[in-house]
């Protein structure tokens, strides 16, 4: 995902592998845990752009599905992700015209990228960052869109700009560092509790927040991080998560909580094992899962992690992304860099898999789709978002979400009160 308007995108371009390192590294703290597996790397899938007849890669039916309910009605939503550098930089005119552009193409959800807001001492607060976060989130009220809120990435807390939670280690360090875990909960109160300074509603009390995440990207590939990755287990992430998910509960009540995963694959037996899987992390309300190199529509590579998602019975939001495209063909080690610029300069490839890939997870069961990225109309793509940036602008993807959104129909009506998990 993306994080951090110093360290800009990290999504799927960073991790379309997940590691989990269960032996060296530092830390302390540790909790008791099942016994550890060697780390694992799953290299990236190799889709072929152009390719007009993707194969639907074959699926068992899931064996549960979950969804989400706005004002005790069925509530599956068409979403975008929005980079920070994309909202609240310059002024509450164009937050609104974003917003605008953004019900123009029938989203109705919007996945933020985790504000700055920490300090350099914990506690501390950047509040003109805050601010920021207040003007948009009373601009998506009047729009009647809601908003996604991460409070940090796993990864680019592991880089320069996160303040007092900053940490080479990333998520080992929330997991096994008593103080910094105290940091992490205070921050995470401080975001809850605070009231916005435009329409002084309370965050807590603000249906316009969909739901919280408490973390995105937990682990990356290992070739990410600054020194090493985490030294943590499966099992360990999902105790925190579970931990930190009744902490949030217990500061507000109303809001739906959810982590969002940016990696292709973990571990298929420990994945099978429900009472150690971070999928089946008993406190988490819902799962999202970035697909970053087209998996679905590939025959030659498991979809393991999404279908056993949707065997949770927690509802389940795809990530849709094209950033993993670039990613080493399975066996290589150097970028396939042709692959990238080939699919970055083929609008109609993206629209028509986009489209694919709503058509196959929609089968599967999924609850909710953010698309990556959605900018305001009229400026230049971020370099770093390899062109895969949207807007009004870009018309075949455009057209493509605004017949995503006549699919789903009435489902995608925001309608009012808080968010809910089906019954």
């Amino acid at each position: 995902m993306h994080s951090g308007r110093s360290l800009r995108s990290l999504s799927g371009i960073s991790a379309i592998a997940l590691v989990l390192a269960g032996c060296g590294g530092t830390g302390t703290g540790a909790s008791a845990s099942p016994a550890a597996k060697p780390s694992i790397f799953v290299q990236a899938a190799t889709p072929v752009p152009n390719d007009s007849t993707p194969t639907l890669a074959a699926s068992p039916t899931p064996a549960k599905t979950g969804g989400f309910t706005l004002a005790g009605k069925a509530f599956e939503f068409s979403g975008a992700f929005i980079p920070g550098w994309y909202w609240g930089l310059a002024s509450r005119t164009n937050d609104a015209k974003l917003l605008s552009s953004a019900k123009q193409a029938g989203i109705t959800v919007l996945h933020l990228m985790p504000p700055l807001l920490v300090a350099a001492k914990c506690g501390v607060y950047d509040q003109t960052e805050f601010k920021a976060l207040d003007l948009f989130l009373d601009q998506a009220s009047k729009q009647n869109i809601r908003v996604i809120i991460p409070f940090i990435h796993g990864l680019a807390m592991t880089q320069q700009g996160h303040g007092a939670l900053t940490s080479s280690y990333g998520i080992e360090t929330l997991i096994k560092d008593p103080k910094f875990k105290a940091c992490f909960v205070s921050y995470m109160k401080a975001v809850v509790q605070r009231v916005n300074t435009v329409n002084k509603r309370k965050y807590s009390a603000d249906p316009t927040i969909f739901g919280w995440e408490i973390i995105e990207e937990p682990i990356s590939g290992e070739h990410n991080y600054p020194v090493r990755p985490p030294n943590v287990t499966l099992y360990e992430v999902r105790q925190w998560l579970d931990e930190m998910a009744k902490d949030l509960k217990a500061m507000d009540p109303n809001h739906l909580v959810g982590v969002q995963f940016s990696a292709a694959a973990i571990d298929t037996t420990e994945l099978d094992d429900s009472s150690r899987s971070i999928l089946d992390t008993p406190s988490l309300d819902f799962l999202e899962i970035e697909d970053g190199d087209v998996r679905v529509l590939q025959t030659e590579r498991s979809n393991h992690l999404y279908d056993s998602a949707f065997k949770t019975g927690k509802p389940v939001v795809l990530f849709l992304s094209f950033t993993g495209l670039s990613y080493p063909d399975p066996g290589q080690s150097t970028p396939n860099d042709a692959r990238l610029a080939k699919a970055c300069s083929d609008l109609a490839w993206q629209a028509t898999t986009l489209s694919a890939e709503f058509t196959a997870y929609q089968k599967k069961g999924a609850a909710g789709y953010v698309v990556f990225s959605w900018r305001l109309p009229g400026t230049t793509p971020d370099p770093i978002d390899r062109c895969f940036s949207y807007s009004t602008d870009t018309k075949l993807v455009f057209q493509a979400l605004q017949k995503i959104n006549a699919t789903l129909g009435g489902l995608n009506s925001p309608g009012t009160g808080f968010a809910s998990v089906a019954p």
